[in-house]
């Protein structure tokens, strides 16, 4: 059997959550089939981890117009393949999975060849772009509307967003296939990258150019940190930083005397697993903060805003911190710090959780 799956980056090498969803459910799919990846945005330079087995393909569906040059949203779109131009005649597939994004991709291979079509949510698209204060959430809304209802079957990554689509589209086309992570990477057993045991440390990673985790690095330099001086309590913390992903310029974080920042890092589990607590100060409630998970694997306390647990399964959020305010959040990094609040993870949840089913369930339905 060959599949195709159309979305908007290259999930290699890995650099956030959306790109190790990505890898998950691709690598699922490589291990039995014939799998090509068909991205329509080349991020240049990207850096990130590189696993050492990919099986599956990537190709770049190239841009006709050159529109790079004036808008990020059209060269994700490439709308210019609506038009009769011959796209997909030379792709074979016999199932074509596709992101929101790359609906109307996957839907002219689709036609050419009568084979179904399934949507891959990594996100609420409009949700997570109005999390992000994008005027753009009301059109998507109404285009991500559309492309459920004509597609043949749903993969949601989250209860919150299972729900969300039954509620409004046939419970019988949906699936829900929850984000796991590489437990070779990310377990609590391991080596512990050493950031110095003199101060409690605090941790924030994900990939550093990425929106939402630019403005939890805002907060964290604006808010948190005076927060902590203020206090008191940041004589006793260290705020340490990694991601993959260039951060802006104008936040320094090289140059911040209050800040560890070690940019990208070639095992994460390691640094993980070196941190007391990993803070998730993120306002986008979109899709499932796999960092959460990562962290919950090595065994780590977590504090977080509602919005970045929004996505966990009940089953899980108990787990993490809550707090919603900087008060909060200090409140609890004190509390952890001096042992009032005991590690809160249980890993056989954990692993658990892990064993959860598998986009092969989806190939293997249209193969009935």
């Amino acid at each position: 059997m060959e599949i195709a799956f159309f979305d908007v980056y290259n999930p290699i090498p890995i650099n956030s959550g959306g790109d190790w969803y990505r890898f998950q459910l691709l690598s699922d799919m490589g291990q039995m089939y014939e799998v090509t990846e068909y991205f329509t945005y080349n991020l240049e330079d990207k850096t990130g981890y590189s696993p050492p087995v990919v099986p599956f393909r990537t190709r770049h569906i190239p841009s006709i117009i050159p529109w790079r040059k004036c808008s990020k949203i059209l060269e994700m779109f490439k709308p210019e393949y609506l038009f009769p131009l011959g796209f997909g005649k030379d792709i074979h597939a016999d199932i074509i999975f596709v992101s929101t994004v790359c609906y109307h991709l996957g839907k002219i291979v689709s036609a050419i060849r009568n084979i179904p079509i399934v949507l891959v949510m990594h996100n609420i698209e409009w949700q997570y772009l109005k999390g992000n204060g994008s005027s753009l959430y009301l059109p998507m809304k109404i285009y991500e509307h559309y492309v459920m209802k004509h597609v043949d079957a749903i993969i949601a990554l989250s209860p919150r967003d299972y729900e969300y689509v039954k509620s409004k589209f046939p419970e019988k086309k949906l699936f829900y296939i929850p984000p796991v992570v590489d437990t070779a990477i990310f377990r609590s057993d391991g080596p512990k990258y050493d950031f110095g045991e003199d101060k409690f440390n605090l941790l924030f990673y994900g990939s550093l150019d990425r929106e939402q985790n630019i403005e939890g690095l805002k907060y964290i330099i604006t808010s948190l940190i005076p927060a902590l001086k203020q206090s008191g309590v940041m004589t006793g913390v260290r705020v340490n930083i990694f991601g993959s992903g260039i951060p802006p310029e104008e936040l320094m974080l090289e140059s911040n005397s209050d800040i560890n920042y070690l940019g990208q890092v070639e095992n994460p589990g390691e640094y993980v697993r070196g941190a007391d607590l990993v803070l998730v100060p993120l306002k986008n409630p979109g899709g499932m903060k796999i960092r959460l998970l990562e962290s919950m694997a090595c065994g780590k306390t977590i504090v977080a805003t509602p919005e970045a647990k929004a996505g966990l399964p009940d089953g899980l959020a108990k787990y993490v911190h809550t707090a919603t305010s900087t008060a909060e959040f200090i409140e609890t990094i004190n509390k952890i710090r001096t042992g009032e609040c005991a590690n809160m993870v249980d890993g056989d949840v954990i692993q658990k959780y892990f064993s959860g089913s598998s986009i092969t369930d989806v190939v293997d339905n249209f193969r009935k």
